[in-house]
């Protein structure tokens, strides 16, 4: 089941972010100075059953998106990518995932830093999903 959703979030913010590249893990990416990217980390969290004696799973996660601009470009060279992102997932939203509902339980910016060569927003989605089993 992680391996569908994390699939659903790459599929979405790749279109979301298009044309800008988006570096998922585990794939090697040189990045090219000065050309902007996302960088997509998955952080799996625990599969366990939903509450005592239910039958429903439940799968929980964060993905996080990176967002590189240029270094010295300022906060606003950013805004136009995270703004994407964050569009396509509001606090509540639901997406089907093979017959389940993956709510959106999160969306939020994390502190921006800069080292000599990129300036980093993160974006980091909570998600949960509840499936029978």
């Amino acid at each position: 089941m992680y391996a569908l959703i994390e699939k659903f979030f790459e599929d979405t913010i790749a279109q979301a972010l298009s044309p800008t590249y988006l570096k998922l893990e585990n794939i090697a990416y040189q990045s090219t100075n000065g050309v902007p990217y996302a960088k997509l980390s998955h952080l799996r969290g625990p599969r366990r059953s939903s509450a005592l004696g239910s039958k429903q799973i439940l799968y929980q996660g964060i993905v996080q998106v990176d967002v590189m601009t240029q270094a010295n470009s300022g906060p606003g060279s950013s805004e136009g990518m995270l703004s994407r992102v964050e569009a396509g997932f509001d606090n509540g939203m639901q997406f089907d995932i093979s017959g389940s509902q993956l709510s959106i339980m999160s969306v939020s910016r994390g502190v921006s830093s800069e080292d000599p060569v990129w300036y980093t927003v993160p974006v980091s989605i909570y998600w949960s999903l509840r499936k029978q089993q």
